[in-house]
């Protein structure tokens, strides 16, 4: 990336080398600034197909839907255009005001150079987070700048106290480490995206870095043709990184995909996992509380609008499924997003899938956006406990009609309630209270928060009872 690295024709008297090397470099320079404003372009456009791809899914377009990158990737998305829009500014700035004899010095060179190992080591490092999470990003972003700058000011310090050859040789041997690090990437590439999809990121970075030691070679050389030869090789090769890197991106949104599609699998281990075995009845049907892939939905297809509550450990959003239908989303964001995670989660949306009753709000299924994990049910209008008190502070007398209206949400909270203790063994709530029952549009009362309810023993300490089962807490 740097236009004459230590060693180059650029530290002898010669003036007419150094004009020359000035008027090459002030042409590198232009092509500096070009290279990083098409990684501004190619990012910019992935942000625009993003949400084209996204707005077609959100529409019923299946193809979009396969196209459709996580919505956490956005954020690095533009973490790339507000880097490379910087120093494609900072070039042009530079290329407008130098001076005809201006060469930049080796340390100014590296931060040069830092700028697109910036943007090929922060996705990786990224793929080496338990989550897409912003303090994720943030962890990685920073992780990126540290191993991206480290050697600048090792070849500051050596420019300054150390002869030429030591100068060249310990900034060069610094560098080593990245490719190191990129050869273990290579060799045991991190659990998320694909194996192979990682691996080939590796070679694009790999011969990256072997252009830019090569073209430090031959300007340390002082052979300047074919070290601007090999430089704008390597800026060529570097402008394009990120289509690689929505490879990688693409890949890793499948990783997730395929962590949601498990969850019909890892919902059985965990009830495996934890001895549960469990079944109930209601009038002769005999159903096993186990998870249904129709209850597993695509993010594609989930659009998250409005904040409409916030509750202990999750909040709650108003949206809308496959284009048409108002739900209800209540996002859960884990520390770490594990097949263990996903299984508890599983398990409560397997018990929400498997009632069904007027007086129960309906399940639509779940959803793994991570960082999130959203439980998807119809939209209601408010919880009984609000509506209750908003009646209670409009009305100082009790009307007949009012009366009616409050005898029809009891029975309807009582409908609920006999439902769940019609199975055998029993379903126990745990959680009755106003706030749990919410008043659909038509006033019609449904139970919902299951996330502390158990199903009773079959027979108390008797050999045939089953441990009691429950779900994740709400």
């Amino acid at each position: 990336m740097s236009s004459a690295p230590p060693g180059s024709p650029a530290a002898t008297p010669d003036a007419a080398l150094v004009a020359s090397l000035a008027k090459r470099f002030r042409g590198l320079v232009l092509v500096l600034g070009l290279g990083y404003g098409t990684i501004f372009l190619l990012s910019a456009a992935l942000v625009a197909y993003m949400r084209r791809t996204r707005s077609g899914a959100l529409r019923g377009d299946s193809n979009a839907a396969r196209k459709v990158l996580l919505p956490a990737f956005l954020p690095l998305l533009v973490v790339l255009m507000v880097v490379s829009l910087a120093y494609a500014i900072y070039f042009c700035v530079l290329r407008l005001t130098m001076s005809e004899t201006h060469l930049s010095g080796t340390a100014e060179n590296e931060v040069y150079y830092s700028g697109r190992l910036f943007f090929l080591l922060l996705v990786i490092l990224f793929m080496y987070e338990k989550s897409v999470s912003t303090p994720a990003l943030r962890r990685a972003v920073l992780y990126a700048m540290l191993l991206a700058t480290y050697n600048v000011p090792v070849v500051w310090l050596t420019d300054v106290y150390c002869d030429e050859t030591l100068a060249y040789w310990i900034p060069q041997f610094s560098r080593v480490a990245i490719v190191l690090f990129f050869l273990w990437v290579l060799i045991m590439p991190p659990a998320r995206a694909s194996k192979r999809t990682l691996r080939e990121y590796c070679v694009f970075v790999l011969v990256y870095l072997a252009l830019f030691f090569g073209y430090t070679e031959m300007f340390h050389q002082g052979k300047t043709d074919e070290g601007f030869a090999l430089t704008y090789a390597n800026l060529l090769w570097g402008s394009f990184c990120p289509l690689v890197i929505w490879r990688v991106l693409k890949a890793d949104t499948e990783y997730w995909r395929g962590l949601g599609r498990r969850a019909v699998a890892l919902q059985s281990l965990f009830r495996q996992k934890h001895r549960m075995d469990e079944r109930i009845s209601s009038r002769g049907l005999h159903v096993l509380i186990e998870m249904h892939r129709k209850f597993i939905i695509d993010f594609a297809y989930l659009e998250v609008k409005r904040k409409i509550g916030v509750g202990a450990s999750a909040v709650v959003f108003n949206g809308v499924l496959h284009s048409r239908t108002p739900v209800a989303i209540k996002v859960y964001t884990p520390v770490e997003l594990t097949d263990d995670v996903v299984a508890e989660f599983s398990h409560e949306a397997a018990l929400c899938g498997a009632l069904h009753h007027p007086n129960v709000v309906k399940f639509y299924g779940m959803c793994v956006c991570p960082p999130t994990i959203c439980l998807v049910s119809e939209l209601c209008q408010g919880n009984l406990d609000d509506v209750t008190r908003a009646i209670a502070r409009r009305a100082h007398d009790m009307t007949r009609q009012q009366l009616l209206i409050n005898l029809h949400y009891m029975l309807d909270a009582t409908r609920a309630v006999a439902y769940l203790h019609s199975f055998s063994p029993a379903f126990l709530h745990r959680d009755i209270k106003p706030a749990n029952f919410l008043v659909d549009r038509h006033g019609v009362v449904k139970l919902t928060d299951f996330g502390e309810s158990r199903s009773l023993p079959r027979a108390c300490g008797g050999p045939g009872a089953t441990p009691s089962a429950s779900s994740r807490g709400v």
